[in-house]
């Protein structure tokens, strides 16, 4: 991954106060090396090549990001989830995973007509742990499919705005 890991801010202030996302060490390369070849090939200036290299290598970091979603959202989809919420009864011994009316479970099935799951846990810690850690995958896999639609709305947001910065510039 070309994202940078240190624990520092994802974010660098430019000078006229604006935010720009801090490239890690492979695409300030990527970003260098794009700006001299446009310099080279297309005769424009380095400030112009500046503002179509940080499209492509922003474009190029959405599109990074958006393979880690998905290789998250793949993972997380072969493991138990259940999408109940804890329900806890007599003094808070024993634990059920309460589901939404008609809403089906990955872990602890369907429902029949249209009804609620609310299936028995027991007081067994492991078994209580298990399905808190089925219910928070779960929710991890929810913010991630919800991450990729965002970040996919994004990316064609920013194509649909060079298509028609190209037929505006008349295919230069």
């Amino acid at each position: 991954m070309l994202w940078e890991s240190e624990e520092r801010s994802e974010y660098e202030v430019q000078e006229n106060g604006r935010l720009r996302p801090r490239l890690s060490p492979a695409y300030q390369k990527v970003y260098r090396a794009l700006i001299d070849q446009l310099v080279a090939g297309f005769n424009l200036s380095r400030q112009e090549a500046g503002y179509v290299a940080r499209v492509v290598v922003g474009l190029s970091m959405w599109r990074d990001e958006r393979q880690a979603l998905a290789v998250t959202i793949a993972d997380l989809a072969e493991q138990p989830r259940c999408n109940g919420v804890e329900e806890w009864r007599n003094r808070g011994s024993v634990l059920y995973a309460r589901h939404g009316v008609g809403v089906n479970c990955p872990l602890h099935g369907e429902v029949s007509g249209n009804g609620r799951l609310v299936k028995y846990v027991g007081k067994l810690a492991e078994r209580q742990t298990a399905v808190q850690v089925a219910m928070t995958r779960e929710l991890i896999f929810q913010q991630q499919k919800q991450q990729l639609d965002s970040l996919r709305v994004q990316i064609e947001q920013v194509l649909a705005e060079l298509h028609r910065l190209h037929r505006f510039v008349g295919g230069v």
